[in-house]
């Protein structure tokens, strides 16, 4: 299972695209704070997380899920 967190639409369907297309179950949110809220309510394998989102920015969002500890982080 792979978390992708991107506010690009275009990009959004890029990566679902490329995801489907090996045959990953994926998982899209809008910003670094939605990511936040899915990674504290379910497992993921992989993170990809976009750098500048609004709400919350992918730096910020990965040192809030690796300060989260256990499998998350």
């Amino acid at each position: 299972r792979v978390l992708v967190a991107e506010d690009n639409e275009t990009n959004q369907r890029v990566v679902a695209a490329l995801l489907s297309s090996f045959g990953h179950s994926f998982t899209i949110v809008p910003d670094g704070a939605q990511a936040l809220a899915a990674v504290s309510s379910a497992d993921y394998d992989a993170i990809l997380m976009d750098v500048q989102m609004p709400v919350m920015d992918g730096p910020t969002a990965t040192r809030h899920i690796r300060a989260l500890g256990g499998r998350a982080s």
